[in-house]
């Protein structure tokens, strides 16, 4: 019985020991990356028209608070750590002529930061207009990376 119960209480401990290097390790990449995505009102003017505006739930897209914007064309912003970011699009898996209305994936990027938007189409809202999903990776070779949750439209902006 003696035997039974020291064989337990050594098994308890070794996994214990074993989970602390894990929550370590899930803090320490947590508090490494350096970048904090903000939401913006203000749209830049190179995005007009047809577009996609991407927030991070239904409360902020209501009340105009993007994490992402961009343009049919080329032209993506972000706000990082409060500042306005350019990026152009350097990839997609669009269907050529096929702007919104299927899930693809589009990477942006300028000298700094790379974003990747994978977008899932939910619902198709009006004539040219989409309810998409998705989540936005943004990456910096210095200051790590950080992935948020989306909702939003694309089609043309009134």
């Amino acid at each position: 019985m003696t035997g039974k119960l020291f064989f337990f209480a050594i098994i308890f401990v070794m996994i214990c020991s074993c989970n602390e290097p894990f929550k370590n390790n899930a803090k320490n990449l947590t508090s490494s990356s350096k970048i904090s995505l903000d939401s913006f009102n203000a749209i830049p003017t190179e995005i007009n028209d047809f577009s996609c505006y991407y927030s991070q739930n239904k409360d902020k897209f209501k009340r105009d608070e993007y994490l992402f914007a961009c343009n049919s064309d080329s032209l993506a912003f972000i706000s990082v750590n409060r500042k306005m970011i350019k990026l152009k699009l350097a990839s997609t898996t669009r269907l050529p002529g096929n702007f919104t209305d299927n899930d693809h994936t589009d990477i942006y990027s300028n000298d700094k930061y790379k974003v990747t938007v994978v977008t899932k189409y939910d619902a198709s809202i009006a004539e040219d207009n989409w309810w998409n999903k998705g989540t936005i990776i943004v990456e910096s070779k210095n200051d790590g990376k950080v992935t948020y949750d989306f909702i939003g439209t694309c089609g043309y902006r009134k």
